[in-house]
């Protein structure tokens, strides 16, 4: 009690030019105990509070953390060495999305599916890109309106490959260009618009990537992909080695081979387009009644309620035999018609409708049956119902989603769901064709070829002796 007493009373004789006051070693750097003391008398005088000797303390304690200062890391800052490769592809990124998000063009676009109304219906059915849904909703928008005379544009689908895979979108132009009449068969070659390049398609290996345009397909290409079972790489540009030959790059294959899955595989509600006959069945046009959507209970009934979009390819990889909608050049129609009749002399399927329905699809034959025997075999197509399928109140839309898949051509689906309309009573309806897949078809040949047997070892020779008979 006596020496604090005895320092109460020696406080006004401290000398504060002493070295303890002014250099505390145990003082951070830059501060002394006759700073501190300073700052905290000064903070008290400056704020008055009602207890000043209780408070003391707190503002000790409270000018000492707002004085703090980390010391700085022993580390030395390190050189970043910059990838070229690297950097390269950060500056391809950031230009694709600058073009992606860019504002749009004119409102004269064209019809451009939405594709989160179509991915959201294809989830349904375990179908979908996942986070890239709105990548590619925005890619396929820029596509359009960069494509220049593009008449309505969709997402088609996805082929897996070995190094990368292919996000295919479907366009088309309107009208038709003409045919070449100095072609014949079997390598006659449509023109853009009709038949098996009735569509027009684009590929890329990435949403951000650059959409590339793919070659016009010809019936002698179908023909040659129908022979052959190959994988596909990711690169437009690889050889397509096989056997039987394929005549073209890895570009060309992609496309007969989309040719084939969508000609099997793209269907629509039946109501929806109707037969020309104005231009000799030849071609589609929008019928004149507006199509009346019916509920997804009743469209997973395939029959009477799905036909094909396109047309379909016969034996020689064409749509057609004549080379015109119209009536035919009389130079060019013996030969059109002596192919056809070969063919009906053959018993060659050769003459298909136009509008033919989902339903009239030949079953898969069972394992080892022959190709022309259904008895048994797996339907083409199969539908479900999947879903909330409750009706809430007369005449309101149904949200839940037939899904059908092609067992032929496994990971085709097609969705349809009902949509609220413009009235109270009435109901729209949204549908989509989208494949994922390899692109094989079921059936198809083995893709591995049967490795050949061990060489056998060359036999000993025999000793030769002389003959016991000879001539004479």
């Amino acid at each position: 009690r006596q020496k604090l007493k005895d320092a109460g009373n020696a406080f006004t004789r401290v000398d504060v030019r002493d070295p303890i006051v002014e250099a505390d070693p145990s003082a951070p750097p830059g501060r002394s105990l006759q700073s501190h003391l300073t700052q905290v008398l000064s903070l008290i005088v400056q704020e008055r509070p009602a207890e000043a000797f209780t408070a003391l303390e707190a503002v000790s304690k409270y000018v000492k953390h707002s004085s703090f200062q980390a010391e700085t890391g022993p580390d030395l800052p390190q050189l970043i060495v910059e990838n070229p490769r690297l950097a390269k592809l950060l500056q391809t990124y950031l230009s694709n999305m600058s073009t992606m998000i860019a504002p749009p063009g004119p409102a004269d676009g064209p019809e451009l599916s939405d594709f989160t109304v179509e991915a959201r219906m294809l989830s349904w059915a375990g179908v979908g890109l996942g986070v890239q849904t709105q990548v590619m909703a925005a890619s396929l928008r820029r596509l359009a309106l960069q494509t220049m005379g593009l008449k309505r544009l969709r997402f088609w689908g996805k082929i897996l490959g070995t190094e990368a895979d292919y996000y295919i979108a479907e366009g088309q132009f309107p009208g038709e260009a003409p045919w070449d009449t100095t072609a014949s068969y079997p390598d006659l070659a449509e023109p853009r618009g009709v038949g098996i390049n009735m569509c027009s398609y684009w590929v890329c290996n990435t949403p951000f990537d650059a959409w590339v345009p793919l070659p016009d397909v010809t019936a002698a290409q179908i023909v040659q992909a129908r022979g052959v079972v190959r994988l596909f790489t990711g690169n437009l540009s690889a050889p397509v080695d096989v056997h039987p030959p394929f005549d073209g790059t890895e570009a060309n294959f992609l496309r007969a081979q989309i040719a084939r899955i969508a000609a099997a595989t793209t269907i629509v509600p039946n109501g929806t387009i109707a037969v020309d006959d104005d231009a000799g069945g030849k071609k589609f046009k929008i019928p004149d009644e507006p199509f009346e959507a019916k509920y997804a209970q009743e469209m997973i009934v395939v029959e009477e309620n799905w036909i094909h979009r396109l047309p379909y390819l016969m034996q020689h990889g064409g749509s057609r035999y004549t080379v015109s909608g119209e009536d035919p050049d009389e130079e060019k129609e013996p030969t059109a018609a002596a192919a056809k009749a070969k063919l009906d002399e053959a018993g060659v399927e050769n003459d298909v409708p136009l509008a033919r329905g989902a339903s009239d699809d030949k079953p898969i034959p069972k394992p080892g049956a022959k190709a022309e025997d259904e008895e048994g075999g797996t339907p083409a197509w199969s539908a479900r119902l999947v879903g909330d399928p409750g009706q809430y109140g007369e005449g309101a839309a149904c949200y839940a989603v037939a899904a059908l898949r092609c067992a032929r051509w496994p990971g085709a689906v097609t969705v349809y769901q009902n949509m609220p309309g413009p009235l109270p009573t009435k109901t729209a309806a949204a549908w989509t064709s989208c494949y994922v897949g390899y692109g094989l078809k079921d059936g198809a040949p083995v893709i591995n070829p049967i490795e050949p047997g061990l060489v056998m070892v060359e036999p000993k020779e025999l000793p030769l002796h002389p003959e016991p008979n000879p001539p004479e």
